[in-house]
């Protein structure tokens, strides 16, 4: 007498032992599909929803930042072969990180970039310039600003601000009109 068995909530399969001898026969399907390989990714990880996907099939990727990062910078499905043709990918949901795709008729490989806190500087200076020496950073990581005024003109007021609050910041050579400004990035985006 045989018995079909159907797995149990957690994937494993139960019988209830008799007083004879059991023979287990076990037969495997082959899953079908195309591979979903991660890439490169740098400062976080990826989990995706599927290693194997057939066509028309919904794929997820929740995209995880290492600590000190915030955001996807950039995140990129592309089919694996000599081509790298751009898949689209869409944000699942504005809060998270929660991207998915439909799978092409081929294997793909997933990418993806983490950026840290952005360094903005306003764009409405008059009188010189303002530039940093990186547009997103880390949490704790030093930040230079440099600040010239222009020809018969001096610095006046430098200022870093963390949403309310002014960032402690040192500065050198005010006098020449050229200054370097550094601070500590905050756990949070500057102006």
């Amino acid at each position: 007498n045989s018995e079909v068995l159907d797995a149990d909530d957690d994937g494993s399969y139960t019988f209830k032992m008799g007083e004879e001898n059991a023979a287990l026969e076990v037969m495997f399907a082959e899953i079908k599909g195309n591979e979903v390989v991660q890439g490169t990714v740098v400062n976080g990880k990826l989990e995706i929803s599927h290693v194997l996907a057939k066509p028309e099939t919904n794929v997820t990727i929740t995209a995880i930042p290492d600590e000190g990062y915030v955001a996807v910078e950039s995140l990129k499905v592309t089919t694996a072969d000599s081509a790298a043709t751009e898949i689209p990918c869409q944000k699942v949901s504005e809060s998270g990180n929660v991207y998915s795709f439909v799978m092409p008729d081929c294997a793909v490989t997933v990418s993806a970039v983490f950026r840290g806190y952005l360094v903005t500087v306003n764009n409405t200076i008059k009188n010189g310039t303002v530039t940093a020496d990186v547009a997103s950073a880390k949490a704790g990581d030093k930040i230079t600003l440099t600040a010239i005024a222009t020809e018969k003109n001096a610095l006046g007021t430098i200022s870093v601000k963390a949403g309310e609050d002014s960032l402690k910041n040192t500065r050198t050579d005010l006098e020449s009109g050229k200054a370097e400004i550094t601070f500590t990035m905050p756990a949070s985006d500057v102006e």
